[in-house]
């Protein structure tokens, strides 16, 4: 699923429409290598992770368009990845393969472009999966990359990723109240998580603290 997913893709890889919203992502993370610093230096209308996720690939790879857009086709893979194994949770592989396909051809290719869209979606559909996992079998890996993705979504885009924090939350208390799960939202799982979501959370602030 993930090979195909990037094979279908391709092609868009060098499909620009000239989009504005396109370049801010890129611009920042242009004027970050020169030693800018958001907020300081430039403005920004969300959280700090697609810039610098950006920042890094253009200095590893240099800096195009391509580079951002071929990032893209992995995340597409990974976004198709997750969606089947998430619905082959209740449904048949042909279900699944279903799903993935229409993600792929029906929903990706309206908004193929380098946004912080993308990183956000990313995230939040990783911590989605880590909690799937942590329902069936209850353990600490699992618990802590659950808020290690919520607390990377937040850094990405901060509305997206206070949704999913809430969301959790209401989940793990429902759960919690109605028996169903007690041990999703027991002490354990809970110090994991916490503990991921606090990691990523004071690496920027310690940052921008010095």
């Amino acid at each position: 699923v993930f090979f195909c997913a990037c094979l279908c893709l391709w092609p868009l890889r060098d499909f620009v429409t000239f989009d504005g919203d396109e370049g801010f992502v890129l611009v920042g993370a242009e004027r970050i290598l020169r030693g800018q610093i958001p907020y300081r230096d430039f403005s920004a209308f969300y959280t700090l992770g697609s810039f610098y996720q950006m920042a890094i690939l253009f200095k590893l790879f240099g800096d195009s368009l391509t580079v951002a857009r071929t990032a893209l086709l992995g995340y597409a893979g990974i976004f198709a990845s997750v969606t089947y194994l998430l619905t082959r949770r209740v449904y048949g592989r042909s279900v699944a393969l279903f799903a993935a396909t229409l993600l792929i051809f029906g929903c990706i290719p309206l908004n193929f472009m380098a946004l912080h869209n993308w990183d956000s979606t990313l995230f939040a559909l990783l911590a989605i999966y880590c909690a799937q996992r942590l329902l069936d079998a209850p353990n600490h890996i699992w618990s802590f990359f659950l808020g290690f993705a919520t607390a990377l979504t937040l850094l990405t885009e901060e509305s997206k990723g206070a949704g999913l924090l809430l969301g959790l939350g209401i989940a793990a208390v429902t759960l919690s109240l109605l028996h169903c799960n007690r041990q999703f939202a027991c002490i354990e799982n809970i110090g994991s998580s916490t503990l991921g979501f606090a990691i990523p959370c004071l690496l920027p602030l310690g940052y921008f603290a010095s």
